[in-house]
């Protein structure tokens, strides 16, 4: 996960700096913003991949610990790392989906004031 969040970082930042220093999409004004905009987007979002790729790191030195160990103290903490990282998941998946649903209520909001509109 650590390798995937450079690689969104570097793909956002290369797309960024790439669409900004083309002097064609730099010039068409909306193309060369949304480029930009999805580049920073982009780096902006895989930082959210951080701290899981962390969890799990540290779950996977955990559970090396526990069988070099056998200790119930090593198991303990390896579930815990375990723990943070569903916990983490679990609030994020909370989070889109109420973007979702969110998103869905604008755009039928914006489709009836449009139609109001046009009718």
């Amino acid at each position: 996960m650590l390798l995937a969040a450079v690689f969104i970082i570097l793909g956002g930042l290369i797309g960024s700096f790439g669409a900004s220093a083309n002097s064609e999409v730099a010039s068409a004004a909306p193309a060369g913003a949304v480029m930009i905009g999805m580049g920073v987007v982009y780096a902006i979002s895989s930082l959210i991949y951080i701290y899981p790729a962390l969890k799990l790191w540290k779950y996977a030195g955990a559970i090396t610990q526990l069988i070099a160990s056998g200790s119930e103290q090593d198991l303990v903490h390896a579930l815990d790392q375990q723990r943070g990282f569903w916990k983490f998941l679990g609030i994020l998946m909370i989070v889109v989906l109420g973007i979702y649903v969110v998103a869905i209520v604008v755009a039928i909001i914006a489709m009836a004031f449009g139609a109001a509109m046009l009718g």
